[in-house]
């Protein structure tokens, strides 16, 4: 943990920058909190200041819809974007693995093929046989059918191929602008 100090109002303040090591974390919390304009404002470094810039100008909508961040204990007063700067690959990385969950699922799902992935779940002997049954059947990934695993009865029967092809668009755009971001990142 570093350190800073800092005189207000006559009193030294100290302050404790929390060092980050696994980035992966910040992705399942949202990614467009307000402080991104302080964050730009506040960087030190111009390569920094450009990727936040860039950030600022790719999810402009998501930032103007956002609200103040209410785990401070968490992530101070900056945006995801200021931690995630220097781990964007890992972001465009996890960003393809889900399109390609989505795009899995969907293949899986359109068709009516539902009664299809349960009787090959049934008739498995053990997960490793289910996982290997449903890629050869649909041509999916291994990494996609021990998700599809991982998903209750329920909500395989509760999936709308619809909505899913609603998500893939809304992922794709997504997955462009992270790499949009990452290629800021790149030209440091």
């Amino acid at each position: 943990m570093a350190k800073s100090y800092k005189i207000k109002d006559g009193i030294i303040c100290v302050t404790e920058e929390i060092e980050i090591t696994d980035y992966t974390v910040f992705l399942k919390y949202d990614w467009h909190l307000y402080n991104l304009s302080r964050d730009i404002r506040n960087a030190r470094d111009a390569g920094l200041r450009n990727y936040l810039k860039k950030a600022d100008e790719l999810f402009a909508a998501e930032v103007a819809a956002s609200k103040p961040n209410k785990r401070v204990d968490l992530f101070g007063s900056h945006s995801v974007f200021y931690y995630l700067y220097g781990h964007t690959e890992d972001w465009v990385k996890a960003a393809k693995e889900e399109l390609v969950f989505i795009k899995d699922l969907l293949a899986c799902v359109s068709g009516h093929n539902v009664e299809r992935i349960l009787s090959i779940i049934r008739n498995a002997s053990h997960q490793k046989e289910a996982g290997d049954n449903l890629c050869e059947a649909f041509g999916i990934q291994p990494s996609s059918s021990a998700r599809i695993l991982s998903l209750s009865v329920n909500r395989i029967l509760g999936i709308e191929p619809k909505l899913l092809e609603q998500q893939y668009v809304e992922r794709k755009a997504f997955l462009d602008r992270v790499t949009a971001l990452a290629q800021t990142e790149d030209n440091k």
